[in-house]
């Protein structure tokens, strides 16, 4: 008996099951005011305000440019408006200090609050001209550095990147806005000693901040950092971001006093670390992002005394976007469980969508993230007028109400945007099937929910295009088998060329496919099944203006059976790619090239025997659309 069911009836879905509605808290242009923001980090501040900060220019256009600085919002409504702090000036410019001779650019920032109540902004200096020239690196003894990729820039010596020198300065509420308090400190200096993961330490490191810092239960403070080997006068010294570590402190943030080396070399390239602790004492689990094309997942590490020696790395499955990928950024919520958020479409690794992922304990130590509920993607959707084309570098934090703010960054040809959105923890648990987007330059072609007069229950999700898609959240929860998709479709006209797949699973989130029932119109009209022997043609026509039900039973990790209309199509039990555990469901295609269709998908429900996952006993189901209690 299968108990842990899911479904999806579109009928009963709107865009708000699919999408968060975000607030623009600040849009930049090359015509307007602020020609550059990025990075957003966000603080809930005892006094009941909101505070945000983010990179911001009003010079330069780009990351790096010497004219960055950071900027300081605050809401006291909740989230609904926002003001720029500081009497509408930057909070923090190279005017609070720095050790370098030449200006240069501030372009990570986070805030903390301690325990005497002081609340101070943290923030990263570049080392100046470190865009680089195009020529091979070369060490202090003037070798060249074969390991070390090629330096660019040479026309923009104003240009720099990936860290320098870390600051922190005190802001305070003067009753109408937010200002620096006092002289900046340094937090962490400039190629300040650091270990170097072989019991000794390396001295020619540049930091940058990354995700914040986690206080631990034994009182001590970690800050997660990234760096990269430089030399003082680098004349375009544009070495790899390659290497993570933690600061401690022992005092509550006066000062840092050690770092723990986790991981990072040449061969793996790991940056932007995100550490969490978990319910045992001294366990923490750290996930970085992978750059440089020297790896296809995020990898973690993991300690299991307090932060001070790591696990060597592995991978998560989890997608790093592009071979080179954007931050990761997770957190412990109040009830135990964790969040990830991943600026990177899964099953897709070339796009920068917003997406939670969520698990429990037992889940994050196996690298099972269950849920995955996109917060803004790429599209013509509602709350994301006008489109995105890319995004990135999001923050996630848990609201004294219980609620989920995420941040993002966003891009829309020459603007860009910084994003907050709030939302429920029960929307997370919400709609099962949602719309996504694929590489898609002009973002319009995400399905869309429409009525069809032949459509059994009214609203049905359309594919209008090959580049759409959609997939299913917490596909794969549970460990039993069989796992039973049943879905139904009605299709008015195929792609001329590009393969649709009316069922796509695959493990590793998606990265490995395993099995699917797909549309090939360049090849014929019929079904095709991809299982371990290939592409097989079922022999089966596709049939049109009529709604099927197409049911796959993966009855075991090696064995599925298919049936259309509950008769078996093609052979009927095949045999799947990989041996993995299905845990990656997409309806809808994987191309680029503009591809005309009419697809129209009415309903999606997915099964396993036992019970649901932890994290729906935890979070309380607020929509008709996931059904936590059937039996099939």
């Amino acid at each position: 008996m299968l108990t842990n069911v899911r479904h999806t009836n579109f009928a009963t879905e709107s865009t708000l099951d699919f999408e968060a509605k975000a607030t623009r808290v600040v849009t930049a242009s090359p015509d307007g005011p602020v020609k550059h923001t990025f990075i957003p980090t966000l603080l809930e501040h005892p006094s009941g305000h909101l505070l945000l900060t983010c990179r911001w220019d009003a010079e330069g256009g780009l990351e790096g440019d010497d004219t960055n600085e950071q900027a300081l919002y605050f809401s006291s409504d909740a989230g609904d408006t926002w003001t720029m702090a500081n009497h509408g000036l930057p909070i923090v410019t190279i005017a609070n200090g720095t050790p370098h001779e030449r200006r240069s650019a501030l372009t990570h920032s986070f805030l903390f609050h301690d325990l005497d109540g002081r609340t101070w902004l943290y923030y990263s200096i570049n080392q100046p001209f470190t865009w680089g020239a195009d020529r091979p690196n070369r060490s202090t003894g003037g070798e060249v550095l074969i390991n070390q990729p090629l330096t660019r820039g040479a026309d923009r010596p104003n240009r720099s990147t990936g860290g320098g020198e870390i600051r922190k300065i005190e802001i305070t509420f003067d009753g109408e806005t937010w200002v620096t308090t006092g002289d900046s400190t340094v937090a962490w200096g400039f190629l300040q000693p650091v270990a170097d993961g072989a019991g000794g330490l390396a001295r020619d490191v540049r930091l940058v901040i990354q995700s914040g810092i986690l206080r631990l239960r034994d009182g001590r403070l970690l800050m997660a950092v990234g760096g990269r080997s430089t030399v003082r006068e680098p004349e375009g010294a544009f070495w790899r971001l390659n290497r993570c570590w933690v600061l401690e402190s022992t005092d509550d943030g006066t000062t840092w006093s050690e770092s723990h080396f986790i991981a990072g070399s040449d061969s793996l390239c790991c940056a932007e670390p995100t550490i969490v602790e978990t319910s045992v004492p001294g366990e923490l689990i750290c996930i970085m992002r992978v750059q440089y094309a020297t790896g296809a997942e995020m990898v973690r590490s993991d300690s299991y005394d307090g932060g001070r020696t790591w696990s060597a790395p592995v991978p998560t499955g989890l997608p790093n976007s592009g071979t080179s990928g954007t931050r990761p950024f997770m957190v412990r919520l109040r009830n135990g469980m964790f969040v990830l958020l991943d600026c990177s479409e899964h099953g897709n690794v070339g796009r920068t969508g917003a997406s939670l992922y969520l698990a429990d304990e037992a889940d994050l130590r196996r690298n099972r993230w269950s849920l995955v509920k996109t917060i803004l993607v790429e599209g013509a959707g509602t709350y994301t007028a006008p489109p995105f084309t890319a995004g990135g570098y999001g923050w996630v934090t848990e609201l004294q109400t219980g609620e989920i703010v995420v941040l993002t960054g966003t891009f829309h040809r020459e603007e860009q945007h910084i994003n907050f959105a709030k939302v429920p923890l029960e929307w997370l648990a919400g709609t099962v099937v949602e719309p996504v987007a694929v590489n898609d330059n002009s973002a319009d072609d995400r399905p869309t929910l429409r009525a069809r007069g032949a459509t059994p229950d009214g609203k049905s999700l359309h594919f209008s295009n090959a580049r759409g898609r959609a997939r299913a959240t917490s596909f794969g929860g549970g460990d039993g088998y069989p796992i039973d998709v049943t879905l139904g479709h009605c299709i008015e006209e195929l792609p001329t060329s590009s393969e649709f797949h009316f069922c796509r699973v695959g493990t590793s989130l998606g990265r490995w496919p395993a099995f699917s029932v797909t549309a090939r119109p360049a090849v014929n009209g019929n079904f095709w099944l991809h299982d371990n022997r290939g592409w097989v043609d079922t022999g089966t026509a596709i049939p049109l203006n009529r709604w099927v039900r197409l049911r796959c039973i993966f009855r075991s990790p090696l064995q599925v059976s298919v049936t259309l209309d509950e008769s078996p199509l093609g052979d009927g039990s095949y045999l799947t790619r990989t041996t993995g555990r299905p845990d990656s469901l997409i309806i809808g295609a994987l191309e680029i090239a503009d591809d005309p269709c009419s697809i129209f998908l009415g309903e999606v429900t997915y099964a396993t025997p036992g019970p649901p996952p932890a994290w729906r006993s935890i979070m309380t189901d607020n929509t008709a659309t996931a059904t936590d209690s059937e039996t099939l």
